[in-house]
């Protein structure tokens, strides 16, 4: 038929011929908006397709552009949507570009029609931007949901956590860390947070369909393990600051899970694993879907079980010789089981007007249990905790299009998430007098509603160019309440925006010039308790010949202090503690410290500055391939942050000139007991070995020449970041073979921080606790007739631990990933149709994690940056019907 369809075309035709694949498979796309001629030669590279299209027929035209992991025949619809081109294909898998309503060619009567505008803004709105069909300037990452599949992963966390620009510092067994942050040091509900750079899981913008989701942690950050994994359809990961086109928290990037919105039919999936030392888990999911030209509707239920991995039953468990103590029970792995419904539908009005609404629920239980006996102390402490969190999300709008170049979005979106805790504790032995027993609970509560309205579309062309923009004003309330600590506080935020985009030159441009899009940005935020805040965003795409791509872009980015730390300065006394620290100036080797603790009551809010500049190439002899590199720098201000955490606090007097006037080695009587008058006995923790009663004497009585630390959560003067990203992906088909291979890495340059405007700033990498500056992951997969095999390779670099006399080095961490799979072609036998088989080993050779044992939490491994899973194997079985 190809030659049918090439003599109808006759004169002017163009064929774009490559290897065609054979059979229809999803794959990444990442056409940008261009000339059509352009965008169909893309699309023929990157799909390995044939394409035929008359040249004088398509001169001027303009394509939307596609980007995302779909078919070639889907790809190609979205491409030409608007255009009043349509696309005819035959059995060998070739194409025809011809106009809409042509009938001099052979049409098959499956062909598509194309897509209304309002249906493809609802497609290819990428991360970053809200205007369809534009691209952004920052660096992003996109996972698909073929990419996910390999992976063999089980949980949204689990997925974030091998991402080298995450900093896998907010999760369960983290929070054991000898440098464990405010947010790690509380997860005790087994939550897992997104922490892109290591700036902080607070500066990461979290989005579900591109809404915002009420946080968890107290209200502190996002929650992801209540997103389920078979919902997702992909992730978008846009770097640098996105406060213009978001708000607030978009210092580091955005992370955006799109789930799926489209499905026709049944399908079941089952999954079982299990880790070296335990932890099984087990995981049902059912989808159910409808889609037709006037709507459709999907819904998705999962359940999830997780058995606990207790340190105890691990080779990762220090001798109570070493650490002076021992661990009888400690799940570094909670045992939890949660449940997630997730709904999508969306309904045609009239053809200009749809509504549609998302909604997602999710009910999870995690247990918590520790024994450990303390031999310093002659005690053993046991605790059973119990949290149950519940996550009720809506987001519904409706959408229409105002003409055929502009079009409105008005929506609406609730969430909240509740946390109810539970605890039974027991202290028993002469170091505590006999045997203490007490129970206790809490519950907490974060929500979040608010209404958006949005307006896109097309200016007039003018000078050859035709502008885009987005206009939008959104209204949101923030709550959060901590019922025990009547720590209750709501926040109103009114905002408006617009974003400008400029294709100043097309891709039939000069030499050195063939592409050069300009785009501007800009966002009022208005907080009722944080003041009004403006930040602009600059954006330039320069694409100087084919396959040769330079990006760069400039942002201003605002994060207002969370609700609970705005509550707890308001009305918490300093808690003070009274302990040994190091001290090469003291002739014992140390020195008693007073620290204040609690949240500094003048904290404000931060801002940070944010440049990002890449390169993308595509070589025209081997369009199979992409290489790309990317540097971001971040200048960030006022960060909100306890300064003294893990060794620094205990090496504080080691590094006094690091925390300037943080240290305050003679800070006389009168402030002492000035600072004891400020807070309650109960709130005095003697730490020291030295008898003292708080209620009856003076601190600076019974401790003279204590010194003062502040180490309150406090805003401090300055925190930089500065990376360099790298990699490759490719992708070709070697005749009835499918092979790939790809490289994500990234080598952080600076992070540093310094404390006062004063004080010199200091390194956070490379350290116990922080981030190494250097970690990649490779993969390699090969596919033929429905098998596939895929290899991931995880590298983390090795990196000092201070708490050792002399200081000792953390040597690097390398795992090797596995997954095989087998779905059966469409024309397989009919008892497989639809089955799709996977089995995954994770860790394949059980590397152990470097040895750590200098801790004070008994586990020897660095809990930040590595666990003690050891191998873990899961099978996953999935069914379309």
């Amino acid at each position: 038929m190809i030659r049918t369809l090439a003599a109808a075309l006759a004169t002017s035709t163009c064929l774009v011929a490559l290897a065609s694949p054979a059979a229809a498979q999803t794959q990444e796309f990442n056409i940008p908006a261009d000339s059509l001629r352009s965008a169909l030669d893309t699309f023929a590279r990157q799909s390995g397709r044939q394409v035929v299209y008359r040249g004088d027929e398509i001169r001027g035209a303009k394509s939307p552009g596609v980007r995302g992991a779909r078919t070639a025949e889907e790809a190609l619809d979205v491409l030409l949507a608007g255009t009043g081109f349509a696309v005819r294909r035959d059995s060998s898998g070739a194409f025809a570009v011809v106009r809409v309503g042509n009938a001099t060619i052979g049409a098959d009567d499956d062909a598509a029609s194309p897509k209304t505008d309002k249906e493809l803004a609802a497609e290819i709105v990428v991360t970053g931007t809200r205007i369809a069909g534009v691209e952004t300037a920052s660096p992003t990452i996109t996972i698909g949901r073929k990419e996910i599949d390999r992976t063999g992963y089980s949980s949204t966390a689990q997925l974030i956590e091998s991402i080298p620009q995450n900093f896998g510092g907010v999760s369960f067994d983290a929070r054991f860390s000898d440098n464990a942050s405010l947010l790690q040091g509380s997860n005790l509900e087994g939550a897992s947070s997104i922490d892109l750079r290591g700036l902080g899981a607070q500066s990461t913008l979290v989005l579900v369909n591109g809404q915002r989701r009420a946080p968890s942690l107290g209200g502190r950050a996002v929650d992801i393990n209540s997103i389920p994994l078979t919902a997702v359809e992909r992730v978008e990961i846009a770097s640098g600051g996105r406060s213009a086109i978001y708000g607030a928290d978009a210092v580091a990037g955005v992370v955006n899970f799109v789930l799926k919105r489209k499905f026709s039919g049944f399908q079941t999936d089952f999954l079982a694993g299990k880790a070296e030392h335990g932890a099984a888990e087990y995981q049902l999911s059912q989808t159910a879907g409808i889609d037709h030209k006037g709507g459709g509707f999907l819904i998705n239920y999962t359940h999830s079980q997780q058995d606990p991995l207790d340190i105890a039953d691990t080779p990762f468990n220090v001798s109570p010789s070493v650490v002076n103590s021992i661990n009888r029970t400690l799940f570094i792995v909670p045992e939890s089981n949660q449940d997630s419904v997730y709904f999508s539908g969306e309904k045609s009005l009239s053809p200009v007007a749809k509504i549609y609404a998302d909604v997602l629920y999710s009910n999870r239980k995690a247990i918590n249990k520790f024994d450990i006996e303390y031999n310093d102390y002659d005690y053993r402490a046991t605790s059973s905790s119990v949290y149950r969190s519940t996550d009720l999300s809506v987001n519904a709008g409706l959408d229409i299009s105002l003409s055929p170049v502009w079009n409105m979005t008005v929506s609406g979106l609730y969430d909240r998430r509740t946390t109810n805790y539970s605890s039974s504790d027991v202290l028993t032995g002469a170091g505590v007098g006999g045997t203490i027993t007490s129970a206790g609970g809490d519950k907490n509560s974060s929500t979040l509603w608010g209404f958006t309205g949005t307006i896109t579309g097309s200016l007039p062309t003018m000078f050859g160019i035709e502008p885009k923009l987005a206009l939008g004003a959104e209204y949101r309330t923030e709550s959060n309440v901590i019922e025990l600590a009547t720590l209750n506080r709501e926040r109103d935020v009114a905002s408006a925006f617009a974003e400008l985009s400029l294709p100043l030159i097309g891709g039939e441009g000069r030499p050195f010039m063939r592409r050069l899009d300009l785009s501007l940005a800009g966002r009022i935020d208005n907080y009722s308790d944080a003041g009004s805040t403006a930040n602009p965003q600059v954006g330039l795409i320069w694409e100087p010949g084919a396959g040769l791509t330079a990006k760069a872009s400039y942002s201003t980015s605002f994060r207002a202090a969370d609700l609970v730390t705005v509550a707890a300065s308001r009305v918490n006394p300093p808690t003070l503690f009274i302990r040994s620290r190091l001290d090469p100036t003291s002739s014992t080797g140390s020195s008693l410290v007073l620290e204040k603790a609690g949240t500094d009551p003048n904290i404000g809010p931060e801002t940070a500055k944010t440049w990002t500049a890449s390169l993308e190439f595509k070589p025209r002899f081997a369009p199979w391939i992409k290489f790309f590199g990317s540097f971001t720098s971040v200048d960030y201000r006022n960060r909100i942050i306890i300064p003294l955490i893990g060794s620094d606090a205990e090496l504080v007097l080691v590094r006094q000139n690091l925390f300037g006037n943080l240290i305050n080695r003679n800070p006389g009587t009168a402030a002492i007991d000035a600072l004891q008058a400020s807070t309650v006995p109960a709130r005095i923790r003697n730490l020291s070995g030295i008898p003292f009663n708080p209620a009856t004497q003076q601190i600076s009585q019974v401790f003279p020449g204590i010194v003062l630390v502040s180490n309150q959560l406090q805003n401090v003067a300055l925190e930089q970041f500065e990376a360099l990203d790298f990699g490759f992906d490719a992708a070709s088909n070697l005749g009835r073979l499918a092979v790939n291979a790809g490289l994500n890495g990234t080598y952080i340059l600076r992070h540093r921080e310094q404390i006062t405007g004063q004080s010199p700033s200091f390194s956070l990498l490379n350290e116990l606790g922080k981030s190494p500056d250097f970690r990649f992951r490779a993969n390699a997969g090969i596919g033929f007739s429905g098998a596939r095999a895929d290899v991931f390779v995880n590298h983390v670099r090795g990196y000092s631990n201070p708490l050792s006399t002399p200081v000792s080095w953390l040597s690097s961490w390398t795992t090797v990933d596995l997954s095989v799979s087998y779905e059966a072609p469409k024309a397989d036998s009919r008892w497989l149709t639809g089955w799709r088989f996977s089995l995954n080993a994770t860790n394949l050779f059980n590397t152990a994690p470097p040895q750590f044992l200098d801790g004070v939490s008994g586990i020897a491994f660095d809990s930040a940056n590595a666990n003690g899973l050891g191998r873990q194997l899961t099978l996953r079985i999935s069914k379309r019907w």
